[in-house]
């Protein structure tokens, strides 16, 4: 095996804690990895000074869960009120709009606002973008980002701050368990790393061939207010999901390592000094020399190594979080890439991944250069021509090579042990198609792909050791989120595949024949829960949709004797964000307000936001 090929899979990591924060108290501590740590540490000076220009690393994006476990709600002196849609139940997630059935928070238009349930202002609190909430014991956590920065307040039910903390970059997602939160942090590898104002310059490393890229877990008490963080360099993190005290990190293929292998593959095609100084950097391990290198070479040698391509496998992390303690639990690692939040789920001590076949490809991209002829400036002395400064065309750099990640298709189902090593899989699932949905009911999985059609698969997951697929079905169109809302039925939300949306009820009281109940069919539709599940809501039978078709509206269906009605559709005037609930009474949050009806719909009031 190569030596590149050894860095990108050992993976030597470790995290540290590092405690910057002044007042309140915070902890530190310096985990390992059993049975030997092996900590590597990068300067990012002079790591980030090769990196500064290129393509190959972009912005970590973020990653937007898309599905729902359970639906629950809490009780209060207020009564009952509804919770966020979440992933993992007992695992709050952050969303821009939350209540604890006394108050209703908002952040829109750069403000967080407490809201009342009769739809009064009682606070406000200036944020500088869009943001996520956490909220517990009274208290509310407010994280945005602002000026490459992002910036964590705690409040308290006055909207008066506790604590604050920033890091660098972008938040890829927060989670809340027993009274702590952890926001993650990513940002693209910068020489200069701040974090609460306080400058980093060296990292441990999670993998020491591709440090692209810096991330931060932040953790937060949400009673004290005391803060912790773990800063760490890693490659790109695409994809987050926490399950009792595990926190999952998903990191996209090796770039570094996929170059390499262009490199020791397309050999022959480079000019013999060009690839014997190539192959020396690969054998020594030195991929910043590497890259070095691939940055100087000429366009002919970039187009040969152009089109390579290898398979794209994804870094599992499991972090193992206790209050503000975070420390590096386990590693392992998945064929393919994770096409959508819900293809992860937690089963016992294993974990459990719907995976898409992908591959990892070198393209050689241009450099954007603007094409403009600028014309000569003459210089006149009294009137007489001194002299011409000549135009053209400008200096354009040479094209860089690039690694972009492709889902081919072919869903697979794979299975790791409590320390994320290969337990079991179901290869070829689905040949051909891409993973859009998923759902573990009990010891069931249900594993939704697409294409040309919709296929419904249930694997039995009774011994995660030996997973089998007990049936499937297949429909027209494709499901994009699924939620149970009955014992032996499902509910998803997709496309009719004409422009359409689509509600199926799946009977899946035998997994081994499941078949549609019952359908709704909704035409030149499309639902916001297909891109963010927090926008779905169900309570007791009924199923609340946003809808955004001929006029923005609020689809409301009953699922009774194993079937779908409509039980009302409110008309709103922009289009609507989240259905909420505090008693009786339901708020629609649009853009830049909120509305209350009653059980029958009616709308009883109504509150402007940002006036």
């Amino acid at each position: 095996m190569k030596p590149y090929i050894l860095l990108g899979i050992a993976l030597a990591a470790a995290v540290a804690l590092v405690a910057v924060f002044s007042p309140p108290t915070q902890t530190a501590t310096v985990p390992s990895i059993a049975p030997t740590p092996h900590v590597v540490y990068v300067n990012l000076t002079e790591v980030a000074s090769v990196f500064s220009s290129a393509y190959v690393f972009g912005q970590t994006p973020l990653a937007t869960p898309f599905v729902s476990v359970t639906q629950a709600q809490a009780t209060s002196a207020a009564g009952v009120y509804s919770q966020t849609n979440v992933q993992v139940e007992g695992i709050d997630e952050g969303d821009f709009v939350k209540t604890d059935g006394r108050w209703i928070y908002i952040c829109t238009g750069g403000a967080l606002y407490l809201v009342s349930p009769d739809l009064k202002i009682a606070g406000s609190y200036a944020v500088g973008g869009p943001c996520q909430l956490l909220v517990y014991g009274g208290n509310v956590l407010a994280i945005w980002q602002e000026g490459g920065y992002t910036h964590i307040s705690l409040l308290s039910a006055g909207l008066r701050q506790i604590s604050s903390f920033s890091v660098e970059g972008t938040p890829l997602g927060a989670r809340l368990e027993g009274g702590y939160a952890y926001v993650v942090v990513s940002a693209p590898l910068t020489p200069h790393y701040y974090v609460n104002g306080s400058l980093l310059d060296v990292l441990p490393m999670f993998a020491a061939s591709e440090p692209a890229g810096e991330v931060a877990v932040v953790a937060v008490d949400m009673s004290s207010g005391s803060i912790n963080y773990s800063a760490f360099a890693a490659g790109e993190i695409y994809r987050i999901y926490m399950y009792g005290h595990k926190l999952y990190l998903f990191q996209g293929p090796d770039k570094l390592g996929v170059l390499a292998s262009a490199v020791e593959a397309r050999k022959g095609l480079l000019p013999p000094d060009v690839r014997d100084e190539l192959e020396r950097y690969i054998a020594e391990g030195d991929y910043v020399g590497l890259y070095k290198a691939l940055r100087s070479l000429d366009a002919s040698a970039l187009e040969a190594l152009s089109g390579f391509s290898a398979q794209a496998n994804t870094t599992v992390y499991a972090l193992e979080v206790d209050g503000l303690s975070i420390r590096l639990a386990g590693v392992g690692q998945i064929p393919g890439v994770l096409t959508d939040q819900f293809a992860v789920a937690r089963l016992g001590g294993y974990l459990v991944a719907a995976a898409t076949e992908a591959v990892a490809k070198v393209l050689m991209v241009p450099v954007f250069c603007p094409m403009i002829v600028m014309p000569n400036s003459a210089i006149y002395v009294n009137g007489r021509e001194w002299g011409v400064v000549e135009g053209g065309r400008p200096t354009c750099p040479p094209p860089i090579l690039t690694v972009e990640v492709v889902p081919t298709g072919g869903a697979s189902l794979y299975v790791l042990g409590p320390s994320l090593e290969p337990v079991a899989n179901v290869s070829g699932l689905a040949p051909g198609e891409a993973v859009r949905a998923g759902r573990l009911v009990g010891r069931v999985y249900y594993v939704v792909t697409y294409r040309a059609v919709d296929p419904l698969f249930a694997v039995d997951l009774s011994d995660p050791t030996r997973p089998r697929v007990l049936g499937y079905l297949k429909a027209p169109g494709f499901t994009g989120y699924l939620h149970p809302v009955a014992p032996g039925l499902l509910l998803g939300v997709g496309s009719n595949g004409r422009g359409g949306l689509q509600i199926l009820l799946y009977n899946v009281s035998d997994p081994a024949s499941p078949y549609i109940a019952s359908n709704v069919t909704v035409t030149n539709a499309y639902s916001p829960a297909l891109g963010d599940y927090h926008a779905f809501l169900y309570r007791d039978g009924l199923a609340f949709l946003p809808v955004d078709g001929a006029k923005p509206f609020l689809l409301v269906l009953s699922v009774t004797g194993g079937r779908l009605d409509v039980r009302a559709v409110v008309v709103a005037d922009a289009p609507i964000l989240r259905v909420l609930y505090i008693g009786d009474v339901y708020y629609l949050v649009e853009f830049g307000k909120i509305a209350a009806y009653n059980s029958s719909f009616v709308k009883t009031g109504e509150l402007s936001l940002n006036s």
